[in-house]
């Protein structure tokens, strides 16, 4: 009889600690669903290919935290080059709106769009012709496929 007291007492002590964990992961599931949810909307990861001309094309990565942080990561298309990684602030020209990115070659101006930022030139503004959409990043969904594709 003393042994099976102890197998119940086991697997009492057993089920309990799986349902604290699991109660522990749910929190956790709802602290980041609320963290997502009270983020800018100018916050995620934008892609394009933007023109270049020494190779087909530049493959950019931008992320933009909600903490006014960001992450830039460029690739040289059809060449050997390694990724080329910049992080740092970004600075609003006008919130929410136009930003400038501090890159150690130089300052990149963008505009935020509805799903998407646009690269904007020298002068900050937007460029335009036949080349106008290849110079914009279109926002990433959370699982990294393509967003509304909807861009204004």
């Amino acid at each position: 009889m003393p042994n099976f007291s102890l197998r119940v007492l086991s697997c009492v002590l057993a089920l309990s600690c799986f349902s604290s964990v699991s109660r522990s992961a749910i929190q956790l599931t709802d602290n980041v669903r609320i963290a997502v949810a009270e983020a800018p909307p100018w916050a995620g990861d934008y892609r394009g290919v933007l023109p270049a001309a020494s190779c087909p094309g530049i493959k950019m990565l931008l992320t933009l935290h909600a903490d006014g942080s960001f992450r830039k990561e460029i690739v040289y298309l059809e060449t050997e080059s390694l990724p080329y990684v910049t992080e740092g602030t970004i600075e609003w020209k006008e919130a929410g709106k136009t930003f400038v990115i501090h890159d150690p070659y130089c300052d990149e101006l963008y505009e935020c769009g509805k799903e998407c930022i646009y690269v904007l030139d020298d002068e900050g503004n937007r460029v335009t012709g036949e080349m106008a959409p290849y110079y914009v990043l279109q926002k990433r969904d959370a699982e990294g496929g393509k967003g509304t594709g909807a861009c204004a």
